[in-house]
């Protein structure tokens, strides 16, 4: 079953991310052409995302496993990998260096920063608003 879908215009691609874990690929032109299969996940993927910067596409996305992973788009590889303790629901780039995480039991967001690739969280807020650290290793 598919959980997210997500296109890259430049690339000219349809992501689909499944119930299983995996993130597949497909050209979206005339064609319709199965490209890629990756496999990172270990438990349903919930979120996809991508960011076209500076000409590289990288594709965001999270799971019920507690890992969001980075991927490359073109070389269809993994380029980091973030475990955090709670399940990420969603994750919206806000820019190029400042991505907002939206965690499944839906009280607990966090705020993480994009650096080369990497997300590094800075701040998380619970239902009471109060911040607190984010707890994860990467």
């Amino acid at each position: 079953m598919i959980t997210d879908v997500v296109i890259s215009h430049r690339q000219k691609q349809i992501i689909f991310g499944h119930e299983s874990g995996a993130i597949k690929i497909y050209r979206f032109n005339e064609t319709r052409k199965y490209l890629q299969e990756l496999r990172g996940h270990q438990k349903k993927c919930h979120s996809l995302i991508i960011s076209e910067k500076n000409n590289n596409d990288i594709l965001y996305s999270s799971g019920e496993d507690n890992m969001i992973r980075i991927w490359n788009l073109y070389q269809f590889e993994e380029i980091y990998s973030l475990r955090i303790d709670l399940i990420c629901d969603q994750i919206i780039l806000l820019s190029d260096e400042l991505a907002f995480v939206k965690f499944y039991d839906m009280r607990k967001t966090c705020l993480c920063k994009i650096n080369a690739y990497k997300m590094e969280p800075i701040m998380t807020e619970n239902k009471d608003s109060k911040i607190n650290s984010l707890k994860c290793d990467g």
